[in-house]
């Protein structure tokens, strides 16, 4: 009976971290809400949680201590500084296609 408090307790923690932790996880949600819609911020939420449980679940079934290697972490901040680097040089280039684009359109005189 302690161990189903410890694992509702846990889940309290988690859920609650996880509601506090504003992240880039957070943005990429919202962006994906506002240029998909409604159905593509709810698959990518679910990706999401996805996600996050199989990390917990590999934690909890004994992983953590090779989570916890310096090894393990170097190579993981390395993949991860990649992918936000890669997500931030994409956006300014679209970006900046997209002023490009934008800066040779006539100007309608309507508007």
């Amino acid at each position: 009976m302690e161990w189903v408090l410890a694992v509702l307790k846990g889940c309290g923690y988690g859920l609650f971290l996880g509601i506090m932790s504003i992240g880039p996880t957070f943005f990429a949600l919202i962006q994906m809400g506002m240029q998909g819609g409604k159905s593509a911020g709810l698959r990518m939420a679910g990706g999401i949680f996805l996600s996050d449980l199989l990390v917990a679940l590999a934690c909890f079934f004994g992983l953590a201590e090779f989570f916890i290697t310096p090894q393990f972490q170097l190579g993981f901040s390395a993949f991860a500084a990649f992918g936000i680097i890669f997500m931030g040089v994409r956006g300014a280039w679209v970006g900046y296609r997209k002023f490009l684009t934008n800066l040779h359109k006539p100007i309608d005189p309507k508007t």
